[in-house]
């Protein structure tokens, strides 16, 4: 019997950025932020995931409902402010906002 070669591990760097993105759909959203946060390549290949959609609906006491609202102001402020990322977005729902 022939004595196998040890493999090296394959890392998750060295993934092509297509096989990643194809596993990013899988993850749930918050998975997917801290999987983009892994390294600069990862960033790159996953952010458009990230923000493909945005969903910013909210069934919430109205205390609760202001504070969000203030929150919603400064995350579109901060969206409108950076081209690269607001280019990513494909749909934002804002029905529960009125």
């Amino acid at each position: 019997m022939e004595a196998s070669s040890p493999r090296s591990p394959t890392s998750l760097t060295s993934l092509p950025p297509e096989l990643l993105a194809d596993i990013a759909v899988h993850l749930p959203l918050g998975s997917l932020a801290r999987f983009s946060l892994v390294s600069r390549s990862f960033k790159s290949v996953l952010q458009s995931k990230l923000y493909q959609k945005v969903d910013l609906s909210c069934d919430a006491p109205e205390e609760l409902l202001k504070a969000r609202r203030r929150a919603l102001q400064t995350s579109l402020k901060l969206l409108a402010d950076d081209r690269e990322r607001s280019a990513m977005v494909r749909e934002l729902d804002l029905r529960h906002w009125g």
